[in-house]
Order: structure tokens, then C-alpha cells, then sequence
């Protein structure tokens, strides 16, 4: 398998460019329409740039940006790939194309996955693969909710949540097949038709 480099994040395209490309502005709207923000009261902003996600987010949504320079007075300042990361618990992470800036990927999303309950992404799959990432989140308890199909810039534009009884029926790759139901050891699950031609998802008794 081809060895990838990330991308090189400290050129001067940054301070040529800024952060007004359309698409951007496009992409961060859409991954702020995957919070709920009736559970989702802080957000932490995983190389935040321009904070554009701050000016979007409703009032009393506690924000935290975090970036390798500082930008603002508030920023937490990492640099990714020393290995560094904030020591702070949120709702929701917002990961808005840094993935594939990132040197030890899965570095990376160990920490996240360790941060949050909910991961909205953009990512073009430079590095590891759009499966590898999927799969590698899997493993720490994550299942994709939402996809924006709709931005194609993105080889994946998606949220991930912790998966609990909770949030089983929201699993974007749920068929209905009522597998999770058949195999549960606690009887706890069942399935319940949805209506409008969607078929059958689980929910917990």
C-alpha cells in the first residue's frame, strides 16, 4: 500500500488564500446542520481558523476553538501532530478538513473518540482510507447518523456517535434487517415499523 503524506498545513497558502473559499463557508454550515443542539451544548472546534463555526452556532452554545496558532484569546493552542490535545470533555467535535493535516491519524481519533459523543467530519481520505476511517471509529464505539452527500469536495462529510440503546434506530447504514434484534442476549431490542415505506428499525425495550 502507497505510503501518503499528509498535507502540509505550514505553507503560505493560509495567509495567502485566508479562509474565504465558498466551498468552506458551504461545508461548515452543513457539518453545524449535524448538531442537535437540544443535547449538544458544547462544541469544540478542531482547528477552528477564522472561527466561522463560532459566528453560526446559536446563543449559549459554549464554543471552543482550537488551532495550532492563536487566533483568538480563547483559543486552545495544539499542535496535532506533537502529539498534543486538549484535556476537555464536550458534546460534540467538529473536525472541519484537519484529519488530513494530521501525521498519526489514528492518534488523532483516539482522542476525539475519548472527547466526545459526537464527531461531525470532513475529510478527503488523503491519508488513511474513507473506510479505514469509518471502520477505525467503529472500533471506539461510532456509527455514522448523518451523511451530507450533497458536497461532493468531501470524500466524506459525515457525523459519528456513540452508539447507545438510544441511538440505535439512527444508524445511517441500518437496513432494518433485525440482526442486532435476533443476536441481543438481554432480549432488549425490537423492532418497530416506520412508516412511509422505510421499513422496520430498532429501538430498545
Amino acid at each position: 500500500m502507497e505510503n501518503k503524506k499528509p498535507a502540509d498545513w505550514r505553507g503560505d497558502l493560509e495567509d495567502k488564500f485566508g479562509y474565504e473559499q465558498k466551498s468552506w463557508h458551504k461545508r461548515i454550515v452543513a457539518m453545524k446542520d449535524f448538531l442537535d443542539f437540544t443535547e449538544d451544548k458544547s462544541v469544540m472546534d478542531l482547528g477552528a481558523g477564522a472561527m466561522h463555526l463560532r459566528k453560526i452556532l446559536p446563543e449559549g452554545v459554549k464554543y471552543i476553538p482550537v488551532d495550532y496558532k492563536k487566533n483568538a484569546a480563547d483559543e486552545i493552542v495544539c499542535d496535532f501532530n506533537k502529539k498534543e490535545f486538549p484535556d476537555v470533555k464536550v458534546d460534540a467535535i467538529v473536525a472541519a478538513g484537519i484529519l488530513g493535516y494530521i501525521e498519526d491519524q489514528r492518534w488523532f481519533l483516539d482522542c476525539v473518540a475519548e472527547s466526545c459523543n459526537k464527531l461531525a467530519i470532513s475529510y478527503k481520505g488523503n491519508v488513511m482510507s474513507v473506510e479505514e476511517v469509518e471502520d477505525y471509529l467503529k472500533s471506539k464505539g461510532f456509527s455514522i447518523t448523518q451523511k451530507n452527500l450533497r458536497l461532493r469536495d468531501w470524500a466524506l462529510l459525515a457525523c459519528f456517535e456513540r452508539m447507545t440503546p438510544k441511538k440505535l434506530s439512527k444508524q445511517w447504514h441500518c437496513t432494518g434487517c433485525g440482526a442486532c434484534a435476533n443476536v441481543c442476549p438481554r432480549d432488549a431490542i425490537e423492532m418497530q415499523y416506520t412508516g412511509g415505506g422505510g421499513g422496520t428499525s430498532p429501538t430498545r425495550h
